[in-house]
């Protein structure tokens, strides 16, 4: 009956079940090893689990305020037969999940004695650190271990694929250290970030639906996680690792467009291509700059009196867009995008997953990697050699079909990320001659170029030209073009 009574208000307020059936498992697993330790409550286990399942309930309806949004939702509807004071200790544990117990009774004074309570906060505790756990959402974190020692309890995790869940558990401990006797140490989230593997995210038999959401999620992950550090401005990756999240995520937009046609996906896309777009120039400017520090260049250039005045200019010029980043990303256009991003992934998505029959996200894949290999197979090169566009446009379907070959690999083997691989040198090769070309047409319009550049960028077009030729050849192959079918 409790669980008929979950699901119900799940679908009712359009929960986000993946995630919140995901920290359910995690908290109930944290509450066993810690219940025979620090004494808890055996009837305290299924008011955990259902403040679990119920903790984000208030998403759709209130997003920054959605944990009181939550606790209200589950004061009001009930839980089943469940008695009043217990369903008003799950609207408790679940108000706390976000901000401390102390935040929440400021805004749910009437929940005020059960957020007091020192089993409830136990329980909130526990259900902060799960939650964590699953900050990436896409329910890659794995309990390995909970060992209790004599200075600390520490919680070995290991996660698949998003590094920060174990960091965000770790802040979220800070009640856990406020209520339990034994501070909790959680270990494992070590290792650089993935951002193009995506064995952590999706496995073999992943629905379509399902598949989009967790790639969003992972994606989403990554921007955000960039932004502090592109706004700040003193690492011109964050900035690029930004860029490349966001067009991976417009690609898994248009790799499901089909499953995503009822959501705000399209809208979305939009968005990011925008936002894409007014960050582009920013991002040039600092490959420009670099290329111009480079040994090559500064020897290329060794002896010409404009070049050290031209150089400056391009400091100077990549130092003003920089700064004007924050305009575009503090903006009250790009926060409603950001909106209606979060909204796609937490809300939409999973509703249609509730919704809709299954379709395999392999099928989809095949299609249309299949389709798109065909048109960019088919290319004849030589006309496109002098053709800047034209070539700019064949980058643009490389990259794309490259990244669908990313989000395949882990469905499709070992053999799609040969591909992607391939694809990514090819789609390099084609990004340095579209540099060179974009370089080359800025030069021509500036009376104060110095004069080995444009000679310098020639030769440097003729080289990457070379080297696309000869990727060219290998990707167009008759043996390549085979295996890719028989991959597919």
């Amino acid at each position: 009956m409790k669980k008929k009574e979950i699901n119900r208000l799940c679908r009712l307020y359009r929960n986000e079940d993946p995630h919140t059936k995901y920290v359910a498992r995690l908290a109930r697993t944290l509450f066993d090893a810690a219940a025979p330790v620090f004494g808890l409550e055996a009837g305290d286990r299924d008011v955990l689990e259902t403040a679990a399942r119920l903790h984000d309930i208030g998403f759709a309806l209130n997003p920054p305020q959605h944990e009181v949004m939550s606790a209200e939702i589950i004061l009001r509807e009930g839980i089943g037969e469940w008695e009043e004071s217990r369903v008003r200790r799950v609207a408790a544990v679940a108000a706390s999940h976000r901000g401390t117990p102390e935040a929440a009774s400021s805004m749910l004074a009437d929940l005020a004695p059960e957020l007091e309570d020192p089993g409830v906060r136990r329980l909130a505790a526990i259900l902060r650190v799960a939650d964590g756990l699953d900050h990436g959402h896409i329910q890659d974190a794995k309990i390995r271990a909970m060992s209790f020692r004599e200075d600390a309890v520490r919680l070995d995790v290991k996660t698949r694929w998003y590094r920060a869940n174990a960091d965000c558990a770790q802040r979220k401990a800070d009640l856990w250290d406020e209520v339990f006797p034994l501070p909790l140490r959680v270990c494992g989230g070590e290792g650089k970030q993935k951002t193009s593997n995506f064995k952590g995210v999706l496995r073999g038999k992943d629905d379509a639906l399902p598949a989009a959401r967790k790639l969003l999620c992972a994606l989403y992950d990554l921007m955000r996680d960039n932004t502090p550090g592109m706004l700040e401005g003193k690492d011109p990756e964050y900035l690029h690792d930004y860029r490349v999240s966001a067009r991976r995520f417009r690609m898994v937009l248009r790799l499901f467009r089909g499953p995503l046609k009822t959501t705000a996906a399209s809208r979305v896309e939009r968005g990011i291509r925008e936002a894409c777009n007014q960050l582009s120039e920013a991002r040039d400017q600092h490959v420009w700059v670099q290329m111009l520090e480079s040994d090559e260049f500064t020897s290329a250039a060794a002896g010409d009196p404009e070049y050290p005045p031209y150089l400056d200019r391009q400091r100077a010029r990549r130092d003003e867009l920089e700064k004007k980043l924050p305009e575009i990303l503090e903006t009250e256009w790009y926060a409603e995008l950001v909106e209606d991003l979060v909204r796609l992934t937490r809300v939409e998505i999973p509703e249609r997953i509730r919704e809709d029959k299954p379709r395999s996200a392999a099928g989809i894949m095949s299609k249309k990697i299949r389709k798109l290999n065909g048109e960019i197979a088919a290319t004849e090169t030589g006309p496109l050699r002098d053709a800047p566009e034209a070539l700019h446009h064949l980058r643009k379907r490389v990259r794309r079909l490259r990244y669908f070959a990313e989000f395949a690999a882990p469905v499709f083997g070992g053999g799609m990320k040969d591909l992607a691989d391939r694809l990514d040198d090819l789609a390099t090769a084609l990004g340095d001659i579209h540099d060179c070309d974009v370089h080359l047409e800025a030069l021509t319009k500036d009376e104060h170029r110095p004069a080995r550049l444009c000679e310098l960028l020639g030769r440097k077009r003729e080289e990457a030209w070379a080297r696309f030729e000869e990727l060219w050849a290998a990707y167009t192959s008759e043996e390549h073009q085979k295996n890719l079918h028989g991959m597919t």
